[in-house]
């Protein structure tokens, strides 16, 4: 019993464990091997290596779709925590370490348009610094950043500062603001947009997980001013809305970046909200586990510096 039980920690490495956290957290062999960059018989080469050393199918057909085993689910956070010291040893390099000899993948969540706004600044001078850092993006959701971050599921993270704190440190990236936009014939060009005509307007809201921090902040403050939005789609990209909004009578309310991104402003209408909003103060949240990493460190300081330099 004790050579099968040595042969079976000898075959246990650590693409081995990240297949296993890709498939428990992704129910399917096909998403996993999508997130990890793997090809489908890799992925099922992996899930059988895995069968045999765990003595367990790992994934399980239901009504519902794949679904991992109770004793899959009992080892993901041994798993996790696994990977996380293993991480961490990576994420330390020695002193005096050349950021071209980093070798780490940082896996950041941010809604669409801050992917887009952050890739087009860092990843040229990263890719150029930094080859070894590879960068993994999953959708923002502001109520789980937290535990996602203490669960090793994520690194860093760009939102606005209502993220709960908790063992999160925050920086400030820049201030964001909100607009209306418009589409062809929604409304005559001299007619203001009062906040009558706001309510009146079919308008599409981007929902990327949970409500975004404007259309939270939008639907609160028309409710203390005891109205609504009559609201026609539910989107959950922000980078889809231009084309829907030029497309159609309907109306959207956006933050101010998407539209100084190249060609969003272009084809409709942009008005200022009728009502007053809070800006909304947009940064970077990291965990304790990864503030004095030096490749962390290495990664915010070049984020921090690219919007200082572009005025934000």
């Amino acid at each position: 019993m004790s050579d099968i039980m040595n042969r079976n920690v000898e075959s246990i490495d650590v693409p081995l464990l990240r297949a296993f956290r890709a498939l428990v957290d992704e129910s399917s062999v096909t998403r996993a091997a999508h997130l990890l960059g793997m090809s489908q018989p890799a992925m099922s080469a992996q899930l059988k290596k895995l069968r045999e050393v765990f003595r367990d199918p790992i994934l399980t057909r239901t009504a519902g779709g794949s679904r991992p085993t109770e004793r899959a689910s009992d080892l993901i956070g041994p798993v996790r925590e696994v990977l996380r010291r293993i991480e961490l040893l990576a994420a330390s390099p020695a002193e005096g370490l050349a950021p071209s000899d980093y070798q780490l993948t940082v896996k950041i969540t941010a809604t669409d348009y801050a992917q887009r706004i952050l890739l087009n600044r860092i990843l040229a001078p990263m890719r150029e610094k930094a080859p070894g850092v590879r960068l993994e993006f999953r959708r923002a959701d502001r109520t789980q950043v937290r535990e996602w971050m203490e669960q090793g599921l994520v690194d860093l993270g760009i939102g606005p500062m209502t993220v709960p704190s908790g063992r999160l440190h925050f920086r400030r990236l820049y201030r964001d603001n909100a607009l209306c936009i418009l589409g062809p014939g929604t409304l005559a060009a001299d007619m203001p947009l009062t906040l009558d005509a706001y309510c009146g307007l079919a308008h599409v809201r981007v929902v990327p997980a949970r409500e975004s921090y404007f259309d939270d902040a939008v639907t609160r403050r028309l409710a203390k001013l005891g109205r609504k939005r009559q609201v026609v789609l539910t989107v959950p990209d922000f980078l889809a809305l231009a084309d829907i909004v030029r497309g159609a009578p309907v109306g959207a309310t956006v933050p101010r970046t998407l539209l100084q991104m190249d060609g969003h402003a272009d084809g409709f209408d942009v008005r200022p909200l009728p009502f007053s909003l809070p800006d909304m103060q947009v940064g970077l949240y990291w965990h304790d586990r990864t503030h004095n990493s030096a490749v962390h460190k290495w990664l915010r300081a070049i984020i921090t510096e690219t919007f200082r330099t572009a005025g934000r």
